[in-house]
C-alpha cells in the first residue's frame, strides 16, 4: 500500500511516498498456523538463576515475555502480595489489559544494513517479528520468521529542493 507523507522542510511541504503492508493480516496468519501457534508463549515469566559468586539467585532476561514491561502489562504488581497471603484463593489482577487477555507482541525495526532500490526510489526495509515466538523461530526463516511490512524512504532534502527550482 502506498501512502503519501508530507514533510515540512524550511517552510516547503515536500511529499514522500511510503510503502507498507498491514500487520493485522500477518498476525492472523500466524495465529491460524497450528505449527506456529503451538510455539507461542502467552504468559509473562520471571526467571532466576543461582549466581555462585554472589551466592544468591539473580534475575535474568532471555525472551520478551521475561521482561519487566511484559510482566507489568499482563500481571499487576499486587500479585506478589496476594499470593503471599493466601495461595489457595489468589487471583491474578491485571491493570493494563482486560482480565483473561494476554499480550501479542510485535517487534518492528528498519534494517539500515540492507539498502534496497525499486525504480527510482531507495529505502530501507521495515521488518516485523512476533515477540511471542522463541528467538529461534522469530529470527529464523519461514512462516514464523518475520515479515517485510514497509519501506523507510531515504529522504534527501537538498536534492529534492534543487529539483523543484
Amino acid at each position: 500500500m502506498k501512502s503519501p507523507i508530507i514533510v515540512d522542510y524550511d517552510g516547503d511541504l515536500i511529499p514522500f511516498d511510503v510503502y507498507s503492508r498491514p500487520l493485522w493480516d500477518w498476525c492472523k496468519e500466524l495465529l491460524r498456523d497450528r505449527s506456529i501457534v503451538l510455539q507461542f508463549e502467552w504468559n509473562a515469566q520471571r526467571l532466576w538463576k543461582y549466581h555462585g559468586v554472589k551466592q544468591q539467585f539473580v534475575r535474568f532476561y532471555d525472551e520478551p515475555w521475561t521482561a519487566d514491561d511484559w510482566w507489568t502489562y499482563q500481571v499487576s504488581t499486587c500479585l506478589d502480595l496476594v499470593m503471599q497471603f493466601d495461595f489457595n484463593h489468589a487471583t491474578v489482577l491485571q491493570d493494563t489489559i482486560p482480565i483473561g487477555a494476554v499480550p501479542f507482541g510485535i517487534i518492528i525495526w528498519a534494517d539500515k544494513t540492507r539498502l534496497s532500490s525499486f525504480g527510482t526510489e531507495k529505502g530501507y526495509p521495515v521488518l516485523a517479528r512476533c515477540a511471542n515466538l522463541p528467538i529461534g523461530v522469530r529470527n529464523g526463516t519461514g512462516v514464523g520468521g518475520g515479515r517485510l511490512v514497509g519501506w523507510l524512504p531515504i529522504v534527501c532534502y537538498p536534492i529534492c529542493l534543487n529539483l523543484r527550482i
